[in-house]
């Protein structure tokens, strides 16, 4: 993965042979030209309105914003009225089972707080595939061998009759089983994109220590190529490889750097599992997904370069594809927000991703400590990867269907 950096403080323009310094009070209003390494994204569609996205701005820290030091005043010192009674912070009561304003109080009849039952679910899922899954050939070091990932896609789950989304006789979030009358659709429109990302970067903005964690951020440009495992190669794959890859044609991943042609990477990745969250009452559904992600250093067949399968998923259209994406990296690496643009080589048509990945490396350290029994974060990390999902479904206005 490229290194992830603050940004400086005068952002570089995107899409400009000769960058010049963005001054961030100018407005353009039919185009805007984004940065290199800032999260202001600037795609150009071929057919279509562009999608401007605007970077975070850097945190104010000008000379003179200081104010000056007032004269310290030896004398007796003034008596305050005592503070406003809404101002007041309440302690808790001595009994320990007696709430400030209802009395007697507990949680529940057994006064604990029961778990809510679909984050807990998510928890079991990611407990099984993740922390649970002991193989050897695993890498949690990011030493270089197979790695899990785990990511939250916002979409659509649709019929696959009509390709309408989904209509169930429910409220509220739910979990479906998987089935094959339904399929999820990770896109959103232009719009919504450019909401998602004036969003990200007013929490980019707000998250100035201490009072929160700081965020960093990277803007990547880089193209995806799927090429056919070359078939007397797949006895050399490790047999988890083997395992989820069995039934279809490998491929492999190979990302290039859009702008100098630099090999970033090669991949051969494989779906695991997923669940599917249906959420009626939010303009987006969202997938949970556990991946296998091998990095390959063999040669790949250039003559099978465009193959399907560009986007991973069922659809598999594409064999390349080039991608714009903004990474906001939150607490410390614990969870990183990609907002991304993608078009197929084949087509100007463009898509629009977000995702939320969580480290696996920490939850699988989280989650072996809290099967030892000792003291851990588990239940903590995959609540607040639930919570960034919730919280990011919620951002662009929806009218439920009644």
């Amino acid at each position: 993965m490229p290194n992830r950096r603050n940004p400086p403080g005068q952002p570089l323009q995107q899409h400009d042979p000769h960058p010049q310094q963005h001054h961030p009070q100018q407005h353009h209003p039919q185009q805007h030209h984004p940065q290199q390494h800032h999260p202001q994204q600037h795609q150009q569609p071929q057919q279509a309105q562009p999608v401007s996205q605007q970077p975070p701005q850097g945190q104010p820290n000008q000379k003179g914003s200081v104010p000056p030091l007032q004269k310290q005043n030896t004398g007796p010192q003034p008596t305050h009225p005592p503070p406003s009674p809404a101002l007041i912070s309440h302690p808790r009561p001595p009994h320990p089972n007696e709430h400030p304003t209802l009395g007697l109080w507990e949680p529940s009849i057994t006064n604990v707080v029961p778990p809510e039952d679909l984050t807990r679910k998510i928890t079991d899922f990611l407990l099984l595939h993740v922390v649970m899954n002991d193989d050897p050939s695993l890498d949690w070091t990011g030493s270089g061998g197979p790695m899990l990932e785990i990511e939250a896609k916002l979409g659509q789950i649709v019929s696959r009759g009509t390709e309408s989304r989904l209509r169930l006789p429910i409220l509220t979030e739910a979990i479906l089983i998987d089935g094959r009358d339904f399929a999820f659709r990770s896109t959103m429109t232009e719009q919504q994109h450019k909401t998602f990302n004036n969003f990200l970067n007013e929490r980019y903005a707000e998250s100035s220590p201490p009072s929160r964690v700081k965020m960093d951020y990277i803007h990547t440009k880089e193209r995806d190529t799927f090429y056919e495992l070359p078939p007397h190669t797949f006895h050399t794959l490790p047999l988890l490889v083997q395992k989820f890859i069995s039934k279809k044609t490998p491929k492999v991943r190979v990302t290039t750097n859009m702008k100098t042609g630099q090999v970033i990477n090669k991949i051969i990745k494989c779906r695991v599992a997923d669940l599917n969250i249906y959420s009626p009452a939010t303009a987006f559904d969202w997938r949970v997904s556990v991946n296998l992600e091998m990095p390959y250093t063999g040669e790949v067949d250039e003559k099978s370069g465009g193959t399907g399968g560009g986007k991973g998923d069922a659809r598999g259209t594409g064999g390349e594809r080039n991608k714009d994406r903004m990474s906001y990296r939150c607490l410390d690496g614990k969870f990183t927000i990609d907002l991304t643009q993608v078009t197929q080589s084949d087509s100007s048509k463009k898509e629009h991703e977000l995702e939320v990945e969580m480290s696996s490396a920490t939850l699988k350290r989280q989650g072996t400590l809290a099967m030892a029994r000792k003291e851990n974060g588990f239940e903590e990390l995959v609540r607040g990867f639930v919570n960034n999902v919730r919280t990011l479904v919620r951002v662009v206005d929806y009218v439920p269907y009644q």
